[in-house]
């Protein structure tokens, strides 16, 4: 931007913990593609992500009003989260009038004080919805807010745009498609390094959960076929890496931390998730909620085939050949599918997944979509 003044812009984070929604905003902003704006990053608690956007020239706030709640309110956890909620909208709107922020980015629908807050200093509110359910007695809330107060809406897919429904008058709804570094796709040569690392023998066929350890994943499901799919194919190994969830839990979930399966391991929380990614003979995602899955693409752009429930917009990235897709509530569908993965070309599935992801799902070409966004919405 050419101003002598520079716009001032406030991205808010979902929560503190590098996964998901915040993960992917971190990468965005530490690739600096807004060089001439002033970027306040505001983090709802303190985060291990602090430094790496310091370093990257953004200005850090931390919310505490978030970790305050939970450990002094002495209340329930839904009254707790109600109070930090009511709390947090006066910290937000205090923050944007004495930053004198131009535009709030807000990068969940979730977040509704933030939107509240932007609202009420005045300031341009862009949100961006990587959730696409419907599920769930807030949606229509979140619904709500967003066609009521933003003045934009990006979109991580299309099945997210179908159900906020149509853009309002004289808003700016957007699709996005998530993207990634398109070097990723050399990450394979490192494959057999990691799985020698993990044990993985070159003859065992090495399957892959990626995320958080909670039960919209639809990790119980995977962990009720696994048995008789191990049993009959004993050369499998079954890996789970991510955080564990607090109050989303399943107790197949707990079980498993506790007592393990046959030929599956938990890894824990990982900082090489691409590595394993990378390892894998296939990715499993048999989540229940996700819009576009971050693990998904990078898995496509990585050249590992990938097993999904077809949740968000899974079938729009999995679909012509390039993964494999299965509908329908509970481990029976689950089932049938890791059963093709066992007689699929998975070779084809990986390479057809790959020219895609290089073809439409770069970190670049999304990268200059949402910088364009934003600055139009600023020019309206």
């Amino acid at each position: 931007m050419t101003n002598a003044t520079p716009k001032t812009i406030a991205f808010c984070f979902h929560h503190a913990e590098r996964s998901g929604a915040s993960l992917w905003l971190e990468r965005f902003l530490l690739a600096r593609p807004l060089d001439g704006w002033r970027v306040l990053a505001v983090l709802p608690s303190e985060s291990p992500m602090e430094e790496s956007l310091r370093a990257a020239g953004c200005e850090v706030h931390r919310m505490n009003v978030t970790q305050r709640a939970f450990s002094t309110a002495r209340l329930t956890e839904k009254p707790a989260l109600l109070a930090n909620r009511f709390a947090s909208l006066g910290e937000y709107r205090r923050l944007f009038k004495a930053e004198g922020v131009d535009l709030v980015y807000v990068n969940s629908s979730l977040q509704i004080a933030p939107m509240v807050a932007a609202k009420a200093a005045n300031c341009e509110l862009v949100v961006h919805v990587h959730e696409a359910w419907s599920r769930g007695r807030t949606f229509g809330i979140k619904r709500a807010a967003i066609r009521r107060l933003a003045h934009g809406a990006i979109f991580a897919s299309q099945r997210g745009i179908s159900l906020f429904g149509g853009e309002p008058a004289g808003k700016h709804w957007l699709f996005s498609p998530n993207g990634v570094d398109p070097k990723l796709s050399g990450m394979r040569e490192s494959r057999d390094s990691t799985r020698s690392v993990l044990g993985i023998a070159p003859d065992q066929k090495l399957y892959l959960f990626l995320g958080t350890m909670q039960a919209i994943k639809g990790i119980h499901d995977l962990l009720n076929v696994w048995p008789e799919f191990h049993r009959q194919h004993p050369n499998a190994r079954l890996v789970f890496a991510g955080g564990v969830a607090k109050g989303d839990s399943h107790p197949a979930i707990d079980a498993f931390l506790e007592e393990g399966l046959p030929g599956a391991e938990y890894l824990g929380f990982r900082r090489d998730a691409l590595e394993l990614i990378a390892a894998a003979d296939w990715m499993v995602l048999p989540s229940y909620g996700e819009a576009m899955p971050l693990s998904v693409v990078e898995a496509m752009m990585i050249g590992t085939p990938v097993v999904a429930r077809d949740v968000g917009d899974v079938a729009w990235l999995l679909e012509d050949e390039r993964g494999v897709v299965f509908s329908g509530d509970g481990p029976a569908v689950l089932d049938v599918a890791m059963r093709k993965t066992i007689s699929s070309d998975s070779g084809q599935l990986a390479d057809n997944a790959q020219a895609f992801a290089k073809e439409h799902l770069t970190n670049g070409q999304q990268q200059d979509q949402l910088r364009d966004y934003l600055e139009g919405l600023l020019r309206d």
